[in-house]
């Protein structure tokens, strides 16, 4: 059994996870002996929601670094992340909201595609 971090604004949590074997109806073990982890498959996400919007949300306002150098302030011990693990949540938050816009955009804008040749020559 190896242990699963997940982080949350209160701190660290460390729980046991179990690997566990697929086997067929007959009890027989898979041929394939391939394995799964019940507890990794349902956390996907190893931060909480809530330690994730207190990130973008101070990187939003100022540097990487001082936000986390602020978090680290306001948070219990050992549950501020640093400034790289900072500006890859917000990365990947940006990554989710232009995924979200991209497939809604069609419905944004009338179900009309837009036709970027009749944009205006500044914004192209």
């Amino acid at each position: 059994m190896s242990p699963i971090v997940y982080r949350t604004a209160f701190g660290k949590l460390s729980l046991t996870s179990p690997r566990l074997y697929s086997q067929c109806r007959c009890g027989a073990r898979a041929c394939s002996g391939e394995s799964f982890n019940p507890l990794a498959m349902h956390i996907a996400q190893r931060t909480h929601p809530e330690l994730l919007y207190l990130q973008t949300r101070w990187a939003n306002a100022m540097s990487y670094e001082r936000a986390a150098k602020l978090l680290s302030d306001v948070l219990p011990l050992g549950a501020a992340p640093g400034s790289s693990s900072i500006k890859a949540h917000v990365r990947a938050a940006g990554q989710a909201l232009a995924t979200e816009a991209e497939e809604h955009g069609e419905h944004f804008f009338g179900k009309r595609s837009i036709d970027h040749a009749l944009a205006p020559q500044a914004y192209r």
